[in-house]
């Protein structure tokens, strides 16, 4: 099977070579009878999996050089994305492998943000960002949830929802409001005072709720505060969600893919249903549509 990912510079020779690696881990494996088989694991991810896909470098490609990483860029990023959409990846790579690496790698330098860098490029942290608290919030605001100074460590309250990864993930980056500003601080998984309550999302994924009272973490656990995480928080949004859109379009890709081999394959009335004139204009149609949604993204990704 061909895959046609988006790509946003063809003779690239990093993203061609993440696209070509990609596509070669991803089709040794029936990533289908993955998500079938993992539907029951936590967090729907295999642990033993994802340490491969740090192996082959996919989860450092944000980190900077300084700290370890290959420091490239949205690029590449897109390149593997499109790959584990077509691929139908079970496990987060966005929301665990780009979201908060990007969000680290974009803050000030410190101890605790160093760690947890390493850890998520060494396939040894599955982290997330847990930064909605509402229906519908769409833009990085002054959150609901909160955190107070007590004894050296910080008291969480609120509740953040819809983080991703859900149960199964190490911990999340939190964003809480501190002394009147917006800060953003590690919540490892083990600091939650009462179990996240999980769901699945409209596209099979698991997200959940995290409910922060009676949690409390270390103050050494604080990442930034004020503009400085605010700044980082709405970058690292914008990286994710330019990350999920190469993801949806490489499985559209493949939706299409297996719609256009069953109009070939199934035969009604003695002849193959795709030699009907208005199952034509109709795949006609879904093919424009996923070439308009890949050279939407070459143009952001040439622009970015």
């Amino acid at each position: 099977m061909t895959s046609h990912p988006p790509s946003p510079a063809a003779d690239d020779t990093a993203v061609s070579a993440f696209r070509d690696s990609a596509a070669d881990f991803l089709g040794a494996a029936d990533q289908r009878q993955r998500v079938r088989r993992l539907q029951d694991a936590p967090g729907g991810f295999d642990r033993a999996y994802w340490r491969e896909i740090a192996g082959l470098g996919w989860l450092s490609i944000l980190v900077p050089e300084q700290d370890g990483g290959l420091g490239l860029g949205l690029a590449e990023v897109c390149a593997i994305a499109g790959q584990a959409g077509y691929h139908l990846l079970p496990e987060p790579f966005v929301d665990a492998g780009v979201h908060p690496a990007q969000l680290l790698a974009a803050l000030p330098a410190g101890a605790r943000r160093s760690e947890l860098l390493a850890a998520i490029a060494a396939g040894d942290a599955v982290a997330g960002v847990a930064w909605q608290s509402r229906m519908g919030q769409t833009e990085v605001e002054m959150p609901e949830a909160g955190a107070v100074r007590q004894d050296g460590r910080l008291a969480l309250s609120g509740t953040l929802r819809f983080a991703q990864p859900a149960t199964g993930a190490d911990g999340w980056i939190a964003h809480v409001r501190l002394d009147g500003e917006s800060a953003l601080a590690w919540l490892p998984a083990g600091a939650l005072a009462q179990a996240p309550a999980e769901r699945l999302a409209v596209d099979g994924s698991a997200q959940c709720d995290l409910r922060l009272d009676g949690a409390s973490v270390d103050a050494s656990a604080l990442l930034a505060t004020g503009g400085a995480a605010l700044d980082a928080l709405a970058r690292a949004n914008d990286f994710a969600r330019i990350a999920q859109s190469a993801e949806l379009a490489g499985i559209a890709r493949r939706a299409f893919e297996i719609t256009r081999r069953y109009l070939c394959d199934r035969v009604q009335f003695g002849k193959p249903i795709g030699s009907f004139q208005a199952l034509q204009h109709r795949l006609v149609d879904g093919w424009m549509q996923v070439e308009l949604a890949e050279a939407c993204l070459r143009e952001v990704l040439a622009q970015a």
